[in-house]
């Protein structure tokens, strides 16, 4: 069984698996005990979208629908904005060395991650399913495949040791709380949402987003995917959404346009773009900055 102390702690440590990490922190495990999966930086990975499939060593294969009630959550984790990987990164990418070990290492741990796991992307977190295992589950060696219906085809496949005895599905107790219950894990679980993109040959410094969306449906929320590399402002009146961007630093060395990247969510439909102005650091007009919609939903 896990322990929910413990299995925090080791799902915000990227350092543990990578970013793609694919393993159980839990290698062996009893039939009906609960683990926990890193399956790595997933986009369609919710509980609505997954199929669990167990395939033990002996025996017929034993299927989770999507909103199967033992998978118990499928939750984003995010590194510590002010850990080492974190700052080191923004710092060697800027040009700006640090005679400390620690933020080198924390800067070429980044760096990989984003260059070979992300496609440049500093939104950097670590999906972990959490799932009750089969009561029925025999001794040995049991491969659990994890498959997405959405679009991206997202999947993987890792190996769980089953050892002898009578497991049971934890409560995942917390302090002054109680156990935790399996409608208090699903509200971590990210809310359906529109990502917003963009491409341009040349990286400006800000961005000037509008945009629209239907009237009277949900209320428009917008987030930052990452506060110490950009600043947001944001304004809405119902219909009309306007979103200004700009990176927190006068003059950093910028590598890639996706740091721009934020999300709408609260329930809004029909979000599209209208216009787009981008300016370099002196204010003067950067052409051929485009965005794209991603449906999250």
């Amino acid at each position: 069984m896990i322990k929910l102390y413990r299995s925090l702690v080791l799902l915000l440590l990227f350092v543990i698996t990578g970013c793609a990490g694919l393993q159980p922190f839990n290698y062996a495990a009893r039939a009906g005990d609960t683990i926990a999966i890193a399956a790595g930086w997933k986009h369609q990975f919710s509980r609505d979208q997954l199929t669990v499939t167990f395939q033990p060593p002996v025996g017929d294969d034993i299927v989770y629908s999507p909103g199967h009630d033992s998978v118990r959550a499928s939750i984003n984790f995010y590194a510590d904005p002010t850990s080492y990987m974190a700052v080191g990164s923004e710092l060697y990418d800027s040009g700006d060395v640090i005679d400390d070990p620690k933020y080198y290492y924390g800067a070429t741990y980044g760096s990989t991650m984003t260059a070979a796991f992300t496609d440049l992307d500093p939104d950097w977190w670590q999906t972990t399913v959490v799932v009750d295992l089969p009561s029925s589950l025999p001794v040995g060696n049991t491969n659990v495949l994890l498959t997405s219906s959405g679009s991206l085809g997202e999947g993987l496949q890792v190996p769980v040791q089953i050892i002898e005895g009578d497991g049971s599905p934890h409560t995942l107790p917390v302090e002054m709380m109680g156990a935790i219950t399996d409608y208090q894990l699903r509200i971590m679980e990210r809310a359906p949402n529109y990502e917003v993109q963009f491409t341009g040959a040349t990286v400006p410094h800000a961005i000037q987003v509008d945009l629209t969306h239907d009237v009277g449906v949900g209320k428009p929320y917008v987030i930052n995917t990452r506060g110490d590399v950009k600043s947001l402002k944001w304004t809405d009146n119902g219909q009309n959404m306007r979103v200004l961007l700009d990176f927190t630093r006068e003059n950093p060395v910028h590598t890639n346009i996706e740091r721009f990247k934020f999300y709408v969510s609260g329930g809004v439909t029909g979000l599209q773009v209208q216009n787009i102005e981008a300016v370099d650091v002196n204010g003067e007009p950067v052409a051929g900055v485009t965005a794209d919609i991603v449906n999250h939903f």
